[in-house]
């Protein structure tokens, strides 16, 4: 697929889906998985600027 934002969301979406981050007293099941989809769509973004020589 083209890199674009929508597909670096939907990434980010099945990376959050397949996740299964423990809970402890530094974050909640919940917050760790919603961590994992936005470090996917901002790690996808990164790479791209630092290909087109922007990063």
């Amino acid at each position: 697929k083209a890199p674009t934002e929508e597909n670096f969301s939907q990434a980010g979406e099945l990376a959050k889906n397949v996740a299964s981050p423990i809970d402890d007293m530094r974050g909640t099941v919940e917050y760790r998985v919603n961590l994992v989809g936005v470090l996917v769509k901002r790690t996808l973004a990164t790479a791209l600027a630092r290909i087109q020589g922007d990063g």
